[in-house]
Protein backbone atom coordinates (compact mmCIF):
# COMPACT_ATOMS: atom_id res chain seq x y z
CA UNK A 1 0.00 0.00 0.00
CA UNK A 2 2.89 2.39 0.74
CA UNK A 3 4.31 1.76 -2.75
CA UNK A 4 0.85 2.11 -4.29
CA UNK A 5 0.31 5.43 -2.46
CA UNK A 6 3.57 6.79 -3.85
CA UNK A 7 2.72 5.48 -7.33
CA UNK A 8 -0.72 7.10 -7.22
CA UNK A 9 0.66 10.50 -6.16
CA UNK A 10 3.07 10.35 -9.11
CA UNK A 11 0.20 9.31 -11.40
CA UNK A 12 -2.01 12.15 -10.15
CA UNK A 13 0.74 14.72 -10.65
CA UNK A 14 1.43 13.34 -14.12
CA UNK A 15 -2.21 13.70 -15.17
CA UNK A 16 -3.21 16.84 -13.26
CA UNK A 17 -2.34 19.28 -16.04
CA UNK A 18 -4.20 17.20 -18.63
CA UNK A 19 -7.30 17.03 -16.43
CA UNK A 20 -7.16 20.80 -15.88
CA UNK A 21 -6.68 21.39 -19.61
CA UNK A 22 -9.69 19.23 -20.50
CA UNK A 23 -11.74 20.82 -17.71
CA UNK A 24 -11.04 24.20 -19.33
CA UNK A 25 -11.96 22.80 -22.76
CA UNK A 26 -15.13 21.39 -21.23
CA UNK A 27 -16.15 24.75 -19.75
CA UNK A 28 -15.45 26.48 -23.08
CA UNK A 29 -17.57 23.95 -24.98
CA UNK A 30 -20.35 24.31 -22.43
CA UNK A 31 -20.22 28.10 -22.80
CA UNK A 32 -20.34 27.77 -26.60
CA UNK A 33 -23.29 25.40 -26.35
CA UNK A 34 -25.07 27.81 -23.99
CA UNK A 35 -24.39 30.69 -26.41
CA UNK A 36 -25.98 28.71 -29.24
CA UNK A 37 -29.11 28.36 -27.10
CA UNK A 38 -29.25 32.10 -26.34
CA UNK A 39 -31.84 34.31 -28.00
CA UNK A 40 -32.19 38.09 -27.76
CA UNK A 41 -35.63 39.60 -27.25
CA UNK A 42 -37.27 42.93 -26.39
CA UNK A 43 -38.03 43.29 -22.69
CA UNK A 44 -41.04 45.59 -23.17
CA UNK A 45 -39.26 48.28 -21.10
CA UNK A 46 -38.19 51.51 -22.83
CA UNK A 47 -34.47 52.27 -22.65
CA UNK A 48 -34.51 55.95 -21.57
CA UNK A 49 -30.88 56.44 -22.59
CA UNK A 50 -31.83 56.16 -26.28
CA UNK A 51 -35.40 57.47 -26.06
CA UNK A 52 -34.40 60.68 -27.89
CA UNK A 53 -33.70 58.60 -31.01
CA UNK A 54 -37.28 57.34 -31.27
CA UNK A 55 -37.93 59.23 -34.53
CA UNK A 56 -35.34 57.25 -36.50
CA UNK A 57 -34.64 54.22 -34.27
CA UNK A 58 -37.15 51.38 -34.00
CA UNK A 59 -35.19 49.62 -31.22
CA UNK A 60 -35.79 51.77 -28.15
CA UNK A 61 -36.66 48.86 -25.85
CA UNK A 62 -34.17 47.21 -23.53
CA UNK A 63 -32.89 43.88 -24.74
CA UNK A 64 -32.71 40.66 -22.71
CA UNK A 65 -30.85 37.46 -23.44
CA UNK A 66 -32.76 34.24 -22.84
CA UNK A 67 -30.71 31.05 -22.56
CA UNK A 68 -32.48 27.73 -22.72
CA UNK A 69 -31.38 25.34 -20.00
CA UNK A 70 -28.74 22.78 -20.91
CA UNK A 71 -28.85 19.18 -19.79
CA UNK A 72 -27.25 17.91 -16.60
CA UNK A 73 -25.05 14.89 -17.30
CA UNK A 74 -24.10 11.93 -15.13
CA UNK A 75 -21.55 9.18 -15.68
CA UNK A 76 -21.92 5.47 -14.98
CA UNK A 77 -18.92 3.37 -16.05
CA UNK A 78 -18.94 -0.44 -16.06
CA UNK A 79 -15.64 -2.29 -16.59
CA UNK A 80 -15.16 -5.88 -17.72
CA UNK A 81 -13.38 -7.83 -14.95
CA UNK A 82 -12.91 -11.06 -16.90
CA UNK A 83 -9.80 -13.19 -17.40
CA UNK A 84 -9.21 -11.97 -20.97
CA UNK A 85 -8.75 -8.44 -19.60
CA UNK A 86 -5.52 -9.41 -17.81
CA UNK A 87 -3.17 -7.57 -20.18
CA UNK A 88 -5.53 -4.57 -20.27
CA UNK A 89 -6.15 -4.09 -16.53
CA UNK A 90 -3.34 -1.61 -15.81
CA UNK A 91 -4.21 0.70 -18.72
CA UNK A 92 -7.94 0.30 -18.12
CA UNK A 93 -7.66 1.31 -14.47
CA UNK A 94 -5.50 4.30 -15.39
CA UNK A 95 -8.04 5.44 -17.99
CA UNK A 96 -10.76 4.93 -15.36
CA UNK A 97 -8.98 6.98 -12.69
CA UNK A 98 -8.26 9.89 -15.03
CA UNK A 99 -11.95 9.93 -16.00
CA UNK A 100 -12.95 9.95 -12.32
CA UNK A 101 -10.53 12.84 -11.64
CA UNK A 102 -12.15 14.83 -14.44
CA UNK A 103 -15.72 14.08 -13.34
CA UNK A 104 -14.82 15.14 -9.80
CA UNK A 105 -13.12 18.30 -11.08
CA UNK A 106 -16.17 19.51 -13.07
CA UNK A 107 -18.78 18.21 -10.58
CA UNK A 108 -20.35 15.53 -12.76
CA UNK A 109 -22.01 12.80 -10.63
CA UNK A 110 -20.35 9.46 -11.28
CA UNK A 111 -20.41 5.79 -10.31
CA UNK A 112 -17.86 3.22 -11.48
CA UNK A 113 -18.47 -0.54 -11.36
CA UNK A 114 -16.58 -3.69 -12.22
CA UNK A 115 -18.73 -6.60 -13.37
CA UNK A 116 -17.45 -9.87 -11.94
CA UNK A 117 -18.71 -13.43 -11.55
CA UNK A 118 -15.74 -14.46 -9.36
CA UNK A 119 -16.42 -12.20 -6.38
CA UNK A 120 -17.29 -14.44 -3.39
CA UNK A 121 -20.74 -14.28 -1.81
CA UNK A 122 -23.32 -16.50 -0.17
CA UNK A 123 -25.30 -16.67 -3.41
CA UNK A 124 -22.28 -17.88 -5.35
CA UNK A 125 -21.30 -20.27 -2.57
CA UNK A 126 -24.72 -21.90 -2.43
CA UNK A 127 -25.26 -22.10 -6.18
CA UNK A 128 -24.11 -25.47 -7.54
CA UNK A 129 -23.96 -24.04 -11.04
CA UNK A 130 -23.85 -20.38 -12.12
CA UNK A 131 -26.44 -21.17 -14.82
CA UNK A 132 -28.82 -22.75 -12.30
CA UNK A 133 -31.76 -20.45 -11.64
CA UNK A 134 -33.58 -21.90 -8.62
CA UNK A 135 -32.16 -19.11 -6.45
CA UNK A 136 -32.81 -16.18 -8.79
CA UNK A 137 -36.55 -15.83 -8.13
CA UNK A 138 -38.25 -15.76 -4.75
CA UNK A 139 -41.37 -17.11 -6.46
CA UNK A 140 -39.32 -19.78 -8.30
CA UNK A 141 -39.67 -17.80 -11.49
CA UNK A 142 -42.30 -17.56 -14.17
CA UNK A 143 -41.96 -19.45 -17.41
CA UNK A 144 -40.50 -17.21 -20.07
CA UNK A 145 -38.56 -14.96 -17.65
CA UNK A 146 -35.08 -14.04 -18.86
CA UNK A 147 -32.56 -15.06 -16.21
CA UNK A 148 -29.74 -12.92 -14.83
CA UNK A 149 -26.52 -14.90 -14.45
CA UNK A 150 -24.84 -14.82 -11.05
CA UNK A 151 -22.51 -11.82 -10.89
CA UNK A 152 -21.67 -8.72 -8.88
CA UNK A 153 -21.39 -5.06 -9.80
CA UNK A 154 -18.50 -3.90 -7.60
CA UNK A 155 -18.80 -0.16 -6.88
CA UNK A 156 -15.15 1.00 -6.81
CA UNK A 157 -15.58 4.77 -7.31
CA UNK A 158 -18.47 7.11 -6.50
CA UNK A 159 -19.13 10.85 -6.33
CA UNK A 160 -20.78 10.05 -2.98
CA UNK A 161 -17.35 9.28 -1.52
CA UNK A 162 -15.70 11.77 0.80
CA UNK A 163 -12.22 13.04 -0.07
CA UNK A 164 -10.41 10.55 2.17
CA UNK A 165 -12.53 7.65 0.87
CA UNK A 166 -11.87 8.63 -2.72
CA UNK A 167 -8.12 8.88 -2.05
CA UNK A 168 -8.16 5.41 -0.49
CA UNK A 169 -10.04 4.05 -3.52
CA UNK A 170 -7.41 5.55 -5.85
CA UNK A 171 -4.61 3.91 -3.87
CA UNK A 172 -6.37 0.54 -3.77
CA UNK A 173 -7.00 0.52 -7.52
CA UNK A 174 -3.38 1.58 -8.12
CA UNK A 175 -2.23 -1.40 -6.04
CA UNK A 176 -4.48 -3.71 -8.09
CA UNK A 177 -3.17 -2.22 -11.35
CA UNK A 178 0.39 -3.00 -10.18
CA UNK A 179 -0.63 -6.65 -9.65
CA UNK A 180 -1.71 -6.93 -13.28
CA UNK A 181 1.19 -4.94 -14.75
CA UNK A 182 2.70 -7.33 -17.29
CA UNK A 183 5.68 -4.97 -17.77
CA UNK A 184 6.91 -6.12 -14.36
CA UNK A 185 6.86 -9.77 -15.47
CA UNK A 186 9.93 -10.84 -13.47
CA UNK A 187 8.15 -9.72 -10.28
CA UNK A 188 4.60 -10.42 -11.42
CA UNK A 189 3.76 -13.36 -9.19
CA UNK A 190 5.22 -11.67 -6.12
CA UNK A 191 2.83 -8.76 -6.65
CA UNK A 192 -0.04 -10.97 -7.73
CA UNK A 193 0.02 -12.83 -4.42
CA UNK A 194 -0.95 -9.57 -2.69
CA UNK A 195 -4.18 -9.34 -4.73
CA UNK A 196 -7.36 -9.83 -2.65
CA UNK A 197 -9.12 -13.09 -3.61
CA UNK A 198 -12.32 -11.25 -4.42
CA UNK A 199 -10.56 -9.16 -7.08
CA UNK A 200 -9.40 -12.07 -9.23
CA UNK A 201 -10.58 -12.13 -12.86
CA UNK A 202 -13.34 -14.49 -13.99
CA UNK A 203 -15.95 -14.85 -16.72
CA UNK A 204 -17.78 -12.16 -18.73
CA UNK A 205 -21.34 -11.65 -17.39
CA UNK A 206 -21.88 -8.70 -19.74
CA UNK A 207 -25.52 -9.51 -20.47
CA UNK A 208 -26.28 -10.03 -16.79
CA UNK A 209 -24.84 -6.61 -15.97
CA UNK A 210 -26.90 -4.97 -18.74
CA UNK A 211 -30.02 -6.47 -17.19
CA UNK A 212 -29.10 -5.54 -13.62
CA UNK A 213 -28.12 -1.94 -14.48
CA UNK A 214 -31.76 -1.32 -15.49
CA UNK A 215 -32.66 -0.96 -11.82
CA UNK A 216 -29.72 1.31 -11.05
CA UNK A 217 -30.08 3.91 -13.82
CA UNK A 218 -33.41 5.45 -12.61
CA UNK A 219 -32.08 5.53 -9.02
CA UNK A 220 -28.93 7.33 -10.20
CA UNK A 221 -31.00 9.82 -12.19
CA UNK A 222 -33.30 10.61 -9.27
CA UNK A 223 -30.62 10.89 -6.58
CA UNK A 224 -28.37 13.16 -8.66
CA UNK A 225 -31.06 15.13 -10.53
CA UNK A 226 -29.49 14.45 -13.95
CA UNK A 227 -31.36 14.45 -17.26
CA UNK A 228 -28.79 12.52 -19.32
CA UNK A 229 -26.93 9.43 -18.13
CA UNK A 230 -23.85 8.41 -20.09
CA UNK A 231 -23.42 4.68 -19.54
CA UNK A 232 -19.92 3.59 -20.58
CA UNK A 233 -18.95 -0.07 -20.93
CA UNK A 234 -15.27 -0.92 -21.30
CA UNK A 235 -14.92 -4.53 -22.46
CA UNK A 236 -12.84 -6.82 -24.65
CA UNK A 237 -15.10 -9.74 -25.54
CA UNK A 238 -18.55 -11.23 -25.91
CA UNK A 239 -20.79 -12.07 -22.99
CA UNK A 240 -20.61 -15.50 -21.42
CA UNK A 241 -24.13 -16.72 -20.71
CA UNK A 242 -27.02 -14.30 -20.43
CA UNK A 243 -29.29 -16.28 -22.74
CA UNK A 244 -31.09 -18.53 -20.26
CA UNK A 245 -34.89 -18.50 -19.94
CA UNK A 246 -36.88 -19.86 -17.01
CA UNK A 247 -38.87 -22.87 -18.16
CA UNK A 248 -40.14 -25.09 -15.37
CA UNK A 249 -41.59 -28.13 -17.12
CA UNK A 250 -41.79 -31.82 -16.27
CA UNK A 251 -40.93 -34.48 -18.83
CA UNK A 252 -40.88 -38.27 -18.69
CA UNK A 253 -37.52 -39.96 -19.31
CA UNK A 254 -36.38 -43.57 -19.53
CA UNK A 255 -34.19 -44.74 -16.66
CA UNK A 256 -32.24 -47.32 -18.70
CA UNK A 257 -33.85 -50.38 -17.11
CA UNK A 258 -37.14 -50.25 -18.95
CA UNK A 259 -38.74 -47.91 -16.43
CA UNK A 260 -39.40 -44.19 -16.55
CA UNK A 261 -39.03 -41.23 -14.24
CA UNK A 262 -40.13 -37.60 -14.20
CA UNK A 263 -37.44 -34.97 -14.82
CA UNK A 264 -38.05 -31.31 -14.02
CA UNK A 265 -36.44 -28.74 -16.32
CA UNK A 266 -35.60 -25.36 -14.78
CA UNK A 267 -34.26 -23.38 -17.73
CA UNK A 268 -33.30 -23.57 -21.37
CA UNK A 269 -30.83 -21.56 -23.43
CA UNK A 270 -31.79 -19.35 -26.33
CA UNK A 271 -29.86 -19.70 -29.55
CA UNK A 272 -26.84 -17.42 -29.41
CA UNK A 273 -26.73 -16.66 -33.12
CA UNK A 274 -29.27 -15.49 -35.63
CA UNK A 275 -32.63 -17.13 -36.25
CA UNK A 276 -31.98 -20.27 -38.25
CA UNK A 277 -35.42 -20.33 -39.80
CA UNK A 278 -37.87 -17.70 -40.93
CA UNK A 279 -40.39 -19.47 -38.69
CA UNK A 280 -38.08 -19.31 -35.64
CA UNK A 281 -38.07 -16.03 -33.71
CA UNK A 282 -36.98 -15.04 -30.23
CA UNK A 283 -38.82 -12.02 -28.84
CA UNK A 284 -37.77 -10.09 -25.72
CA UNK A 285 -40.62 -8.15 -24.12
CA UNK A 286 -40.07 -5.35 -21.59
CA UNK A 287 -42.92 -5.88 -19.15
CA UNK A 288 -42.89 -2.20 -18.07
CA UNK A 289 -42.76 -0.41 -21.41
CA UNK A 290 -44.51 -3.28 -23.26
CA UNK A 291 -42.04 -2.86 -26.13
CA UNK A 292 -40.91 -5.98 -27.97
CA UNK A 293 -37.53 -6.73 -29.53
CA UNK A 294 -36.60 -9.52 -31.91
CA UNK A 295 -33.30 -11.16 -31.01
CA UNK A 296 -30.93 -12.33 -33.70
CA UNK A 297 -32.08 -10.44 -36.76
CA UNK A 298 -29.74 -11.03 -39.68
CA UNK A 299 -27.21 -8.41 -40.73
CA UNK A 300 -25.73 -7.74 -37.27
CA UNK A 301 -22.26 -6.15 -37.54
CA UNK A 302 -19.06 -8.03 -36.72
CA UNK A 303 -18.24 -6.03 -33.57
CA UNK A 304 -21.86 -5.94 -32.39
CA UNK A 305 -20.99 -8.24 -29.45
CA UNK A 306 -23.82 -10.76 -29.84
CA UNK A 307 -27.48 -10.51 -30.70
CA UNK A 308 -28.70 -10.73 -27.09
CA UNK A 309 -26.23 -8.01 -26.02
CA UNK A 310 -27.45 -5.73 -28.81
CA UNK A 311 -31.05 -6.26 -27.73
CA UNK A 312 -30.36 -5.53 -24.05
CA UNK A 313 -28.52 -2.33 -25.01
CA UNK A 314 -31.51 -1.21 -27.10
CA UNK A 315 -33.81 -1.88 -24.14
CA UNK A 316 -31.64 0.36 -21.94
CA UNK A 317 -31.61 3.18 -24.49
CA UNK A 318 -35.36 3.05 -25.13
CA UNK A 319 -36.40 2.59 -21.53
CA UNK A 320 -34.15 5.15 -19.81
CA UNK A 321 -33.06 7.51 -22.60
CA UNK A 322 -29.39 6.91 -21.83
CA UNK A 323 -26.32 7.06 -24.04
CA UNK A 324 -24.80 3.56 -23.96
CA UNK A 325 -21.23 3.71 -25.23
CA UNK A 326 -18.86 0.77 -25.67
CA UNK A 327 -15.07 1.10 -25.55
CA UNK A 328 -14.09 -2.24 -27.08
CA UNK A 329 -10.44 -3.33 -26.73
CA UNK A 330 -8.80 -5.42 -29.45
CA UNK A 331 -5.18 -6.50 -30.10
CA UNK A 332 -5.24 -5.63 -33.81
CA UNK A 333 -7.49 -4.11 -36.47
CA UNK A 334 -7.48 -5.77 -39.90
CA UNK A 335 -8.55 -4.76 -43.38
CA UNK A 336 -11.57 -7.05 -42.94
CA UNK A 337 -12.52 -5.13 -39.80
CA UNK A 338 -12.13 -1.80 -41.61
CA UNK A 339 -14.69 -2.85 -44.25
CA UNK A 340 -17.34 -2.87 -41.56
CA UNK A 341 -16.87 0.83 -40.78
CA UNK A 342 -16.51 1.94 -44.39
CA UNK A 343 -19.30 3.56 -46.41
CA UNK A 344 -19.84 5.53 -49.62
CA UNK A 345 -18.11 8.59 -48.17
CA UNK A 346 -15.36 6.86 -46.18
CA UNK A 347 -13.55 4.00 -47.95
CA UNK A 348 -12.00 1.23 -45.89
CA UNK A 349 -8.47 2.48 -46.73
CA UNK A 350 -9.33 5.75 -44.95
CA UNK A 351 -10.70 3.79 -41.97
CA UNK A 352 -7.42 1.84 -41.73
CA UNK A 353 -5.40 5.04 -42.06
CA UNK A 354 -7.38 6.61 -39.21
CA UNK A 355 -6.79 3.53 -37.05
CA UNK A 356 -3.03 3.66 -37.62
CA UNK A 357 -2.93 7.40 -36.96
CA UNK A 358 -5.32 7.75 -34.01
CA UNK A 359 -5.40 4.26 -32.50
CA UNK A 360 -9.20 4.02 -32.56
CA UNK A 361 -12.22 3.71 -34.87
CA UNK A 362 -15.67 5.09 -34.05
CA UNK A 363 -19.05 3.71 -35.05
CA UNK A 364 -22.32 5.57 -34.28
CA UNK A 365 -25.62 3.76 -33.61
CA UNK A 366 -23.73 0.55 -34.11
CA UNK A 367 -25.07 -2.84 -33.02
CA UNK A 368 -27.43 -1.24 -30.53
CA UNK A 369 -24.77 1.01 -28.94
CA UNK A 370 -25.07 4.81 -29.15
CA UNK A 371 -21.40 4.74 -30.10
CA UNK A 372 -18.69 2.11 -30.17
CA UNK A 373 -14.98 2.92 -29.97
CA UNK A 374 -12.63 0.20 -31.18
CA UNK A 375 -9.39 0.76 -29.24
CA UNK A 376 -5.93 -0.76 -29.09
CA UNK A 377 -5.52 -2.72 -25.86
CA UNK A 378 -2.45 -3.62 -23.81
CA UNK A 379 0.25 -0.99 -23.34
CA UNK A 380 -1.59 1.39 -25.73
CA UNK A 381 -4.08 2.12 -22.91
CA UNK A 382 -1.43 3.22 -20.42
CA UNK A 383 -1.57 6.98 -19.78
CA UNK A 384 2.13 7.69 -20.34
CA UNK A 385 3.18 11.31 -20.31
CA UNK A 386 3.81 12.74 -23.77
CA UNK A 387 7.27 14.12 -24.48
CA UNK A 388 7.77 17.61 -25.92
CA UNK A 389 10.45 17.38 -28.61
CA UNK A 390 11.91 20.65 -29.91
CA UNK A 391 15.21 20.96 -31.78
CA UNK A 392 17.78 23.50 -30.60
CA UNK A 393 17.63 25.45 -33.84
CA UNK A 394 13.82 25.19 -34.11
CA UNK A 395 11.97 28.09 -35.71
CA UNK A 396 8.75 29.61 -34.40
CA UNK A 397 6.61 27.43 -36.68
CA UNK A 398 8.49 24.28 -35.61
CA UNK A 399 7.90 25.10 -31.93
CA UNK A 400 4.20 25.71 -32.58
CA UNK A 401 3.84 22.35 -34.37
CA UNK A 402 5.77 20.58 -31.59
CA UNK A 403 3.40 21.99 -28.94
CA UNK A 404 0.38 21.00 -31.03
CA UNK A 405 1.69 17.43 -31.39
CA UNK A 406 2.53 17.35 -27.66
CA UNK A 407 -1.04 18.29 -26.64
CA UNK A 408 -2.53 15.88 -29.16
CA UNK A 409 -0.45 12.96 -27.83
CA UNK A 410 -1.54 13.77 -24.27
CA UNK A 411 -5.17 13.45 -25.30
CA UNK A 412 -4.59 10.32 -27.39
CA UNK A 413 -3.13 8.64 -24.30
CA UNK A 414 -6.35 9.48 -22.44
CA UNK A 415 -8.80 8.57 -25.16
CA UNK A 416 -11.66 7.53 -22.84
CA UNK A 417 -11.55 10.88 -21.06
CA UNK A 418 -11.21 13.02 -24.20
CA UNK A 419 -14.15 11.26 -25.88
CA UNK A 420 -16.26 11.60 -22.74
CA UNK A 421 -15.64 15.37 -22.73
CA UNK A 422 -17.04 15.57 -26.26
CA UNK A 423 -20.13 13.64 -25.15
CA UNK A 424 -21.10 15.81 -22.17
CA UNK A 425 -20.16 19.34 -23.23
CA UNK A 426 -23.64 20.15 -24.60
Amino acid sequence: IDKATKAFVEFRNRNKKTVEYLAKEFEMKKAAAAHSRTATANSGIIDTSILHTYKYNEHIFKKINVTLDGKNHGLVMVVDWSGSMGNNIKGTLEQMMVLVMFAQRVNIPFEVFLFSDSYPSEIRKNARDCERASWTHSDNGKNGDLMIDAHHLLNVFSSRMRANELHEAYVNMTAIARCYDSDRYSRYYRYYRTLPDGMSLGGTPLNGSLLAINTFVPEFKAKNNVQIVNLIYLTDGDSSGGRSVWDRTVETREDGSGGTYEHQNEFHNLKSGYSYSSKSKTIIRDMETKREYQVGQSGAPHFSRGSMTNTLVKVLRDKHGVNVVNFFLIPKFTRYDALEFANDKIPHEQVLSGWRKNGYVIGSNYGGWSEIYILKGGHHLVTDEAVLEVKEDAKKGDIKRAFSKFNKNKLQNRVVLSKFVDMVAV
